[in-house]
């Protein structure tokens, strides 16, 4: 059964209530790395720098947030906790910049997540394979060239902040599939166990 994306389409919500009530990347939200408050760390992923901006963000969160929430609310939260946290990371230590706004390097660790979700269908392998490398490929294009391929904007692209939120994605996969292997090897050694308890009793139960 298909889920509501609840959690997915009220924080589209917010993102939109703030481009309305503070405009294009207000100074007291957005990053700012000579004068940055604690609140910018999570504040300036959801503001943007123009109506262009804000559409083509929002328009990939609900698509990436509606596929991970079929899983659980926690793990669209989890992508996006990692997705902030891992583009902080490299504007704080890796990148030197004045200045950042908006979901776009968040968004790379959603959708490295919605892929890997989407691998697990049977018969979705081979497209969500495909969905990354072409993704892959518009990074690696967007960071020789300076350009971005969907959106014409004001400031510089930041295609570093991309990667970063990919790499956050891709670490966040590691766990889920470590976790997954733990869980299934876990669950065959509860069977097997019961399998022998069970063929212990019939023994005993056949030698009375």
């Amino acid at each position: 059964m298909i889920k509501f994306p609840i959690a997915t389409l009220s924080i589209s919500v917010v993102i939109i209530g703030l481009f309305m009530l503070f405009g294009e990347a207000p100074a007291t939200l957005i990053w700012q790395s000579d004068e940055l408050n604690v609140w910018q760390l999570f504040s300036a992923h959801f503001v943007h720098i123009g109506i262009e901006h804000l559409f083509w963000n929002c328009f990939a969160f609900i698509v990436l947030g509606s596929i991970i929430e079929q899983h659980s609310i926690k793990r669209l939260m989890l992508a996006l906790t990692v997705g902030c946290t891992a583009v902080n990371f490299y504007l704080f230590v890796l990148f030197d910049l004045s200045a950042y706004a908006g979901l776009s390097g968040a968004l790379n660790t959603l959708l490295i997540v919605a892929l890997y979700q989407v691998s697990k269908v049977p018969g979705y392998k081979a497209a969500a394979w495909l969905s990354f490398m072409i993704s892959v490929t518009k990074l690696i294009y967007e960071w020789s060239t300076g350009n971005t391929v969907l959106t014409s904007l004001a400031w510089p692209a930041v295609p570093e902040a991309h990667f970063a939120g990919l790499i956050g994605g891709l670490c966040l996969c590691l766990l889920f599939t470590c976790k997954s292997k733990l869980s299934d090897d876990s669950h065959k050694a509860i069977q097997e166990r019961e399998q022998k308890i069970a063929k212990k009793n019939t023994q005993q139960f056949l030698s009375v």
